[in-house]
């Protein structure tokens, strides 16, 4: 539990008592006593001692009255009424009193004091005179059950002293009630002004204590630092101070760690809830001896606009001292307050000369009222600029452009002037030649819309410039003016373009470069230059033609050329080139080598999340491609999901490497379309060798390419010469397949499948054969890789379902297994194709096991187990095959409606010899047998294996032991004839001789 947690449940009985004098008060007060009172009553009930007119049960029954009525007084809303609704229990407990003293026989002590605690509790909860209110109503309760038990006497006695002292105890009850609710209205007013003023206080008010941790903040904290009142309580304070401050800080929490009442202040950087640091006042105050405190109270004042204004007053005075503008401070009189540098160049006088002088000492007599129009425009607030006249101390006249400022006073008021000045005199010079030209130039060069200026030859100093070049660059006439032709080309422009002008030519034509406008903008232009005389001076006159846009444009075509829209990478084009490139440099033992790459498994991205998450993919396996190569690799996008890398001088084994980086850089999940997906890629790698072309190195990188992707793919395949020829084989085997299933050159050859229990043939898997017309009887192994990479799959696996369930119809007792390929799962015609087979043959659903390899499973596609449990409901049975062999996750028995697990042969091979293989299968027959499925041992070969596996509580093998894959007919007969493999003392004997 928190500190402030603590706190709070301490303060909880408190905060949850209603208000004393309140309705809500008097009503738990008058529950409780009701409680007490009755409780009282039913205790000593069966204590009254036997007389006249006793009756015990209903004196017991009068408290029993009295406790339960507490629970409903307490429970009523009096928070909703007034204080005065309250009164109504004093005749409730006053009839209660009465008819417990009539119970009781008489009057006592005891029942006085009843009396007594009504007319206190009256006091305490009512204004003054309340309890004078009910003297007749307590004489009326007093007398009445004396008159019904004829005892005068004893009313007598008991009224004689109970009334006057119930009446003063409840008066002197109301005085003392009425100063403890005034002295608790202060206390809470005083509380709540305290709380307000710390509420609202603009600084942070914290409490640390000798531990250095934070135990209380102000509610201003979330205005100045941004955390809740309760988020940095339990919190180290040093854990908010920038850590090159904490030092400061603490030293100065040190300080003063002696020193009661004593306080020290220090600024440091204070972080900001949102992660950034603010300047800030601390102010210490040690307070650890007083006890309502018991720690160093810290008030925090943010001071960063007092930081940040000292920085800018900082560098704006090494602006001023910088400047090459002159820059004076002055009153409005004219007397000088500052004088940089640049005024001392200028005017030639120093500071110390004209700080305290008046400005008027340098302005020509025909400029003072000029100057004294420019005061009355600053001192009016408003700033002034004008081209006027100077005095230097040689007394040269200087022209110059002057503005002026109005410097106020934190009340708005004006109370200097900040004059700043430029020599432009070379320009007044320049512009008065320029006038005195001829007037043909003058219009040739105002009026051209083409953008056109005269600069001078040796200074490179703009000496005009016409009004097409304003605009177009947004400079000002005085700033073109001010500046020399460098100034408006990029800085990395300026070497080149000075070796240029170095070059004497009259005329120059130089595309090419680059012009900056005033907005920051850079702009590619082409320049027309000529040489000529100007004002006396060696000048020359430029005309500038804006080819931004075309040299954009051309760019956008080139780019859009050699590069893939989608991922901004090189096309087949520009990559095909750069590999000629390679080819032409190759040099010694490092040669160009191309790295093909295929996503493996895009298209189940693009067919289940959609074509912008297929893009969203590429995108990013691009950009993790570009991240993973050497500087001066190429990576291009070929086409689909296809890419590929140029590494140039490279060796095999290093090529090699980087391959397998960006396999790994692939394999990492990707976030597309809001979900997160894992791909790997199949890589080709090519060597490039002596008289090889692009096309060749690029076809020899697809050939290592699809072999990766044939061996199960998240993998790369170097190129060997053989692969091509394998490719090529592939290719005509495609071509074939395509006409075979037609033309009926597939036959089915079926393998018994034997239960371990009577040795009977419970089942057959129908084996596929082609019968090619060239080659004579082909291994599956070689044709059905083919067939799930071009897709004939599908067919060929419908005529195997169709020709098996038509063969196995006749016979009831054998059962006929069938493998469905994962292309044909994917298949959403696959349920409607096994429902036909079923129907056209005859077979019962029951006898149909088809039976799926643990990697397809393994996918896990919701459009995969929609189809499984569809295909159960027909009534077939499922069967995993190669169990084991997998991803080493067993989660997915649970997902798929499956019967049987098919044990892989190579769990198989090594028995009985081999333990772990033992362990192994035990392991897997018992998972089973948990899960009610059947096993089924696949490459049984001998008697000893046929043995152990029934010793292991196998259900079923099938294998070379009891028949190799045959004609239908044969197993028949086979099924028909004496069981030799289920002889056990054979399988002991002999594993060669097969039981027999």
């Amino acid at each position: 539990m928190s500190v402030r947690q603590w706190q709070r449940l301490r303060e909880w009985p408190a905060r949850a008592m209603p208000e004393f004098g309140t309705a809500k008060m008097a009503g738990l007060l008058s529950a409780v006593l009701f409680v007490l009172c009755g409780l009282m009553v039913v205790a000593v009930g069966p204590l009254v001692p036997a007389g006249p007119h006793v009756h015990p049960f209903g004196v017991i029954a009068i408290g029993l009255i009295a406790a339960l009525s507490g629970p409903v007084i307490g429970a009523l809303p009096w928070e909703r009424w007034s204080r005065s609704s309250t009164l109504w229990l004093v005749p409730l407990s006053f009839a209660l009193i009465s008819m417990h003293n009539v119970f009781n026989g008489g009057n006592g002590f005891r029942y006085d004091v009843f009396y007594f605690v009504v007319f206190v509790w009256v006091g305490l909860m009512h204004p003054a005179g309340t309890s004078a209110k009910f003297t007749p109503l307590l004489i009326a309760s007093y007398l009445a059950p004396a008159i019904w038990l004829h005892d005068l006497t004893t009313l007598a006695e008991a009224m004689t002293y109970a009334v006057p002292v119930c009446v003063l105890v409840g008066e002197c009850a109301s005085v003392i009630a009425t100063r403890i609710q005034r002295s608790e209205s202060a206390v809470r007013a005083n509380e709540e002004r305290l709380r307000a003023l710390v509420e609202n206080a603009q600084d942070v008010i914290s409490v640390v204590d000798s531990d250095e941790i934070v135990r209380w903040d102000s509610a201003s904290i979330t205005g100045v630092l941004g955390y809740g009142a309760t988020e940095r309580v339990g919190h180290n304070a040093f854990d908010f101070v920038r850590p090159e401050h904490v030092q400061l800080a603490r030293t100065a929490l040190q300080g003063i760690a002696f020193e009661p009442r004593s306080l020290r202040t220090v600024e440091v950087e204070v972080r900001h809830n949102d992660g950034s640091w603010r300047w800030c006042e601390l102010r210490v105050r040690n307070l650890l001896d007083d006890p309502a405190v018991g720690g160093f109270v810290v008030n925090i004042t943010d001071v960063t606009e007092r930081h940040e204004a000292d920085a800018v007053e900082r560098q704006l005075a090494a602006i001023v001292e910088s400047s090459t503008d002159a820059i004076v401070g002055q009153t409005l009189d004219g007397t000088i307050l500052s004088w940089n540098p640049a005024a001392e160049r200028m005017y030639q006088r120093t500071a110390e000369e004209m700080i305290g002088q008046s400005v008027y000492a340098f302005v020509p007599e025909d400029r003072v009222d000029e100057l004294n129009a420019l005061y009355a425009s600053v001192a009016a607030g408003e700033a002034a600029a004008i081209e006027t006249q100077r005095v230097r101390a040689d007394g040269t006249y200087l022209d110059i452009s002057l503005s002026m400022s109005p410097v106020r006073k934190s009340t708005g008021e004006v109370a200097a002037v900040a004059a700043i000045a430029r020599d432009i005199t070379d320009q007044v010079k320049a512009r008065r030649t320029l006038a005195d030209s001829e007037s043909s130039f003058r219009l040739m060069f105002a009026a051209n819309p083409q953008p056109m200026w005269v600069y001078d030859a040796v200074t490179l100093q703009f000496l005009e410039v016409n009004e097409a070049a304003v605009r177009h660059y947004g400079y000002t006439r005085q700033e073109f003016l001010s500046f020399d032709i460098t100034e408006i080309r990029p800085v990395e422009d300026v070497e080149l373009l000075m070796e240029e002008l170095s070059t004497d030519r009259a005329i120059r034509e130089t595309p090419g470069w680059r012009h900056m406008l005033a907005d920051g903008r850079t702009i590619d232009v082409d320049i027309t230059s000529h040489k000529l005389q100007f004002a006396g001076r060696d000048a020359v006159l430029v005309a500038v033609r804006d080819v931004t846009d075309r040299n954009a444009l051309d760019a956008q075509l080139r780019h859009q050329a050699f590069h893939d829209s989608l991922t901004g990478l090189s096309n087949r084009a520009l990559f095909n080139d750069r590999v000629e490139h390679a080819l032409g440099r190759r040099n010694g033992a490092r040669r160009p080598i191309v790295l093909l790459l295929d996503l493996d498994r895009f298209k189940l991205v693009n067919d289940s999340l959609g074509h912008a998450a297929g893009d969203e993919l590429l995108v990013e396996a691009a950009r993790r491609l570009e991240d993973s190569v050497r500087l001066g690799d190429s990576v291009a996008r070929l086409g689909g999901d296809e890419f590929a890398v140029l590494l140039e001088d490279c060796t095999q084994n290093a090529a090699e490497l980087q391959a397998a980086r960006l396999l790994s850089a692939l394999a990492t999940p990707m976030s597309v379309a809001g979900q997160e997906v894992v791909t790997s890629a199949s890589i080709g790698v090519a060597v490039a060798s002596g008289g090889m072309s692009a096309g060749e190195l690029l076809r020899n990188a697809d050939v290592a390419m699809y072999r990766a992707k044939a061996h199960g793919g998240g993998r790369l395949q170097v190129f060997q010469p053989a692969m091509y020829a394998a490719a090529a084989r592939q290719m005509e085997l495609t071509a074939a397949l395509r006409t075979s299933i037609d033309a009926q050159q597939f036959v089915l050859h079926y393998q018994p499948v034997v239960t371990l229990a009577d040795g009977a043939i419970r089942s057959v898997e129908a084996l596929t054969r082609w019968i090619h017309p060239e080659l004579g009887v082909m291994s599956p192994l070689e044709f059905i890789p083919i067939a799930e990479d071009s897709g004939l799959i599908v067919d060929l696996g419908a005529w195997v379902m169709q020709e098996a369930c038509r063969t196995a119809a006749p016979w009831p007792d054998v059962g006929i297994n069938v493998n469905l390929s994962g292309r044909q799962l994917a298949d959403p015609h696959i349920v409607d194709q096994v429902r036909r087979a079923l129907r056209e043959s005859g077979l019962p659903p029951g006898r149909l096991t088809l039976e799926i390899t643990e990697s397809v499973l393994m996918q896990h596609s919701e459009a995969n187990v929609r189809r499984l449990r569809r295909l159960r409901a027909l009534g077939v049975r499922l069967a995993i095959d190669d169990f084991g062999t997998g991803y080493s996750s067993l989660a997915y028995l649970r997902a798929f409606p499956v019967h049987e697990l098919k044990i892989d042969k190579s769990f198989i091979a090594s028995l009985p010899a081999d333990e772990d293989a033992i362990a192994l299968v035990r392991t897997i027959v018992q998972l089973a047998k948990s899960l009610s499925l059947t096993t089924v041992a696949e490459g049984v070969e001998t008697a000893a294996q046929y043995h152990a596996l029934r010793e292991l509580g196998c259900d079923e093998v099938q294998g070379f032991y009891v028949s190799r894959p045959t004609e239908w007919a044969d197993v028949m007969t086979l099924a028909e004839g004496p069981q030799v493999w289920c002889d056990v003392q054979s399988a002991r004997s002999s594993a060669a001789d097969r039981c027999g």
